[in-house]
Parts: C-alpha cells; sequence; structure tokens
C-alpha cells in the first residue's frame, strides 16, 4: 500500500507557577514554567502584540520540525503512529540543553525527533529564551510529535497539471530506451555560442507525458552549471519527444505522470580532449573520495573531492556529496555554503532539506 506521511506537531501549554526542577542556586534553576516561556525564534522583530508574537513563534517552530524530521523506515514498516514527547532545556543565551526523549513510540521515531532538537544548536538557532521578573532563565520546553499515515493520494498537482504517482503501468518510450538513446544522439546540438567553447556536463530533464502521448518539460536541472542555452536545448529536445511515448494507465485508463531521461553535454573537437580528460578524472576523484569516507578516512576523501571541485567548481553533485560529508562531521559553516551553491544552481534541489535545517 502507498502511504504518505505526515507529521503533526502539538505544542504543550505551560499552566501552574514558577516550580524550579532544580534549587541549588538561583541563576542554575531550570524552571518548568516562566513567567514569559521561552519561544522558537524568527518573529522577535514584529511590531505587534505578545499573544501574536508567540503564535508566530509556534508556527515557525512546527514549519522547522515539520521541514525537517522524517518518518524513519522501521516505523513505517511496523504501521506505528502515535507521538513521541522530547523534552529539552532552553538556556539563558538561547542554546538547547540536556534534551531527552520522554515518550518514545519506537521504530527508530524517538532517534529522529532527537536528531532534529539537537541539530538547532549545530545550526545556530537560539531561542528566545524564558524569562522571570524580565530576567532570562533556564526554562524546560516539552513538545510532543505525533506522527501519522495516511494513504497517499493517487496524483498531485503540478501548477495546473495533475500528475499521477499511483500508476498500474509507468510512461515508456515506445521505440524503448535504444529508441531514445538514439533520438537524443541525432538530435541533440550544441548552442551556436558554445560550438567553440568546451563546455561539458549532465543535465537531467522531468518530462510530464500526457494521456494523448504529448509531453511538456517540467523542470531541467542543470548540474555542471553550463547556462541558460543549454537549458533551451534540453527543452527543445524534450518537445521533440511529442507522440513518441506510450502514456501511463491507471485503473484501466490513460493518465498523466512524468519521466526523466539525462543529457550529457561535450565537445568532441580535438582541442576539448583535455576537458573531456579533467572531467573524466574529475568523476573519478569524486567516486574515489565518497569510498575513502565510507571507509573511515574522512581527510583524504574530502581531499579527494576538493580536487575534484578544483577541476570543476561548479559541478553540484560534487558540491552536494561534500556538502553531505560536511554536515556529518558537523562541519555546518561549510556544508551550508556548499548547500547554498546547489540550491542557487538548480531549479528543483535536492538540498532543500538540508538546507532548511542547517542554513536558515
Amino acid at each position: 500500500m502507498n502511504k504518505l506521511f505526515l507529521l503533526v506537531f502539538i505544542l504543550l501549554t505551560f499552566a501552574g507557577g514558577a516550580i524550579a526542577q532544580e534549587t541549588a542556586a538561583a541563576d542554575t534553576t531550570i524552571y518548568l514554567v516562566a513567567d514569559n516561556p521561552p519561544r522558537f525564534p524568527g518573529c522577535e522583530q514584529l511590531d505587534t502584540t505578545e499573544v501574536v508574537i508567540r503564535d508566530c513563534a509556534q508556527r515557525s517552530l512546527l514549519s522547522f520540525i515539520y521541514g525537517n524530521v522524517r518518518y524513519p523506515y522501521e516505523a513505517r514498516e511496523q504501521n506505528l503512529e502515535g507521538t513521541v514527547v522530547v523534552s529539552f532545556v532552553v538556556e539563558k543565551d538561547g542554546t538547547i540543553s540536556a534534551p531527552e526523549i520522554v515518550k518514545d513510540l519506537g521504530g527508530g521515531t524517538g532517534d529522529e525527533v532527537m536528531r532534529v532538537i539537537t541539530a538547532m544548536n549545530g545550526a545556530f538557532i537560539r531561542w528566545k529564551p524564558g524569562e522571570n521578573a524580565g530576567v532570562p532563565v533556564r526554562t524546560r520546553f516539552n513538545l510532543p510529535v505525533k506522527f501519522r499515515l495516511e494513504e497517499a493520494p493517487e496524483y498531485v498537482m503540478v501548477g495546473r497539471d495533475s500528475v499521477y504517482t499511483v500508476l498500474d503501468s509507468q510512461a515508456v518510450f515506445t521505440a524503448g530506451a535504444e529508441g531514445l538513446t538514439a533520438l537524443i544522439e541525432a538530435n541533440m546540438q550544441t548552442p551556436p555560442a558554445f560550438r567553440d567553447s568546451c563546455f561539458i556536463g549532465y543535465a537531467d530533464v522531468s518530462l510530464l507525458v500526457n494521456p494523448d502521448g504529448s509531453v511538456k518539460v517540467m523542470n531541467v536541472n542543470d548540474y555542471n552549471n553550463l547556462g541558460t542555452d543549454f537549458t533551451f536545448e534540453a527543452i527543445r529536445l524534450g518537445n521533440l519527444m511529442t507522440g513518441k511515448w506510450t502514456p501511463a494507465e491507471r485503473n484501466g485508463r490513460k493518465v498523466s505522470t512524468m519521466t526523466d531521461f539525462r543529457l550529457f553535454f561535450e565537445n568532441e573537437n580535438a582541442q576539448c580532449a583535455s576537458v573531456r580528460t579533467d572531467f573524466e578524472r574529475a568523476q573519478t576523484l569524486a567516486d574515489e573520495g565518497e569510498e575513502l569516507y565510507n571507509n573511515g578516512e574522512t581527510e583524504a576523501g574530502l581531499q579527494k573531492i576538493d580536487d575534484a571541485l578544483t577541476l570543476f567548481p561548479d559541478n553540484t553533485n560534487f558540491l552536494y556529496l561534500r556538502g553531505q560529508i560536511y554536515m556529518t562531521e558537523k562541519n555546518f559553516e561549510e556544508a551550508c555554503e556548499d548547500f547554498t551553491k546547489v540550491r542557487n544552481t538548480l531549479t528543483n534541489s535536492p538540498v532543500e532539506d538540508f538546507y532548511r535545517l542547517i542554513c536558515l
């Protein structure tokens, strides 16, 4: 059964007086309740009432959690639904400390919630601390995170187009994979302004195949930042494919769906031989770097990927790979730089979740 995994978050309300969990000294007391409870950042600049600011902060917190928590595979497989409750202390400087899972649903859900909560400090997210009599105090904050499984819709709307995601049969190129390759090779052209250049790189084209066999290019990801002329060429090639696809089917009728194909632009002239060699070398370096990192050789792996980026500094695949390593190693500033470059280059970026987690 296809599932859409929704995460619903409910903020706990605070009641009662100023109850201290620790009473050794006033400056180290952790309050369960403060006169002004702590709140997630992003709304303090609003020139309005405290109630409106607090509502804004709650929505911002929900947006952050919703955008970054992922339903663990184990929990999905076990059809686990329910609530995880995480508790943490908001320090006087707005940082998070002493996070703990008060209630765990299982299936990795507690670990996933803990991952996102603990990432706040590394991502330089600073809360507005709780206050008593206008003075910042250490305050405990409890947050329930509810996981719920729901049936996935059969289609989604992309602009005005209905794109089916639940299918009985996929859209296929009528002449087969070899026919698709032959069409691309026979028709792909280097943009006129670049025929004497040595630009090289990949682009992925997302194509909407309609029930009548017509097509529409929905997106082009230019991984090597070749430029708009190459994007237009990718769109031209995609539009040549109208009438050459067998549409997808669902419940006995033809429906619209998305499919992808990849283009590789290169100039085969002799003067570009060294560029083609460098491109192959850069890909090899990146692959070797990833393997080294996976084998525990972090510095050697990063050096290989750095060398690949020295050859092709705009290659988003290399930047994405290095950014993931930086993030895993908690080098968030460097990771954010790489993810920002990827995000600024690709129209449909794979780094959005990471970007929201560590860059905003």
